[in-house]
């Protein structure tokens, strides 16, 4: 599979808009926010854009941190004193769960040990709440 790259000027999702209709029959493949996102975006405005106006195949993507969270991004109504902490053991563990669910597991076991009145996840607790 080949990718290209191409430079374009003027607002963002117009000039993406301008360019898929010239080339069509494409996979885009665009982030799920930008660079200034506010707190609890679910979708950035430019990504929104070119989904809803555009008539081509879109894959929407997250950055994802090697564990398991989402980089730079807090989440919504939480500040990070609420967040346990993860011991590195634990971090291992959940680095050998497949990227793709990896979040998910990351947040249902912060969610437990929040309920649980847990701090700190350690190895032991993780294995516990598979």
């Amino acid at each position: 599979m080949e990718a290209r790259s191409h430079l374009l000027e003027g607002k963002v999702f117009s000039a993406l808009l301008d360019y898929a209709a010239a080339n069509p029959g494409r996979l885009w493949v665009m982030g799920r926010l930008g660079q200034h996102a506010c707190e609890g975006t679910q979708l950035g405005s430019n990504t929104e854009a070119f989904v809803r106006q555009g008539q081509e195949n879109v894959l929407v993507t997250v950055a994802a941190s090697p564990q398991g969270g989402l980089e730079g991004r807090e989440e919504s109504g939480k500040s990070a004193s609420a967040t346990p902490e993860w011991t590195p053991e634990a971090l291992e563990i959940l680095g050998r769960i497949p990227i793709f669910v990896r979040p998910m597991v990351r947040k249902m076991v912060e969610k437990r040990a929040g309920t649980e009145g847990v701090r700190t996840i350690t190895a032991d607790y993780f294995r516990s709440k598979r």
